[in-house]
């Protein structure tokens, strides 16, 4: 919820209503979460409350491509913020103070354009890079 409230300001929403829209769903997921820490109290996770409410095999499928979408989704929102909040103000800051006027013009990557397709490549590299090496996945990602 404090997502959606944070950011819709940035993409031209109402942080009311969209509290207001995500707040049912959040506290339903709550709910559910607190039954079954009230009925498996010793132990805790997605994984382990599928496990033993279904099947082990269904647990790991979901946690498999719950985890694989939403690190799809985070690295595209992470190139939809960090090009118009960080980069441009990066770009902009450096040709100011060195001089740099044709890095102005690199500030037109904060067009929406610019900003899926930069962010689509970045999600091709990560894929390719976890579809050949998780050792490389991992090393590139602690740099």
């Amino acid at each position: 919820m404090l997502y959606a409230s944070e950011y819709t300001p940035l993409y031209g929403g109402n942080p009311i209503v969209s509290l207001a829209i995500t707040a049912p769903g959040v506290l339903c997921i709550l709910v559910v979460y607190y039954v079954l820490y009230s009925i498996l109290p010793s132990s805790g996770g997605d994984y382990v409350y599928l496990s033993r409410l279904l099947n082990p095999s269904i647990a790991l499928a979901s946690n498999f491509s719950g985890w694989t979408f939403f690190y799809w989704f985070w690295i595209g929102d992470a190139a939809a913020v960090f090009i118009p909040q960080g980069l441009t103000q990066a770009l902009t800051a450096y040709a100011f103070f060195n001089d740099q006027k044709w890095l102005l013009k690199l500030t037109m990557l904060a067009t929406p354009f610019f900003i899926f397709v930069i962010g689509t490549i970045i999600i091709v590299m990560f894929s390719l890079i976890i579809i050949f090496s998780t050792r490389r996945y991992f090393l590139f990602k602690t740099f």
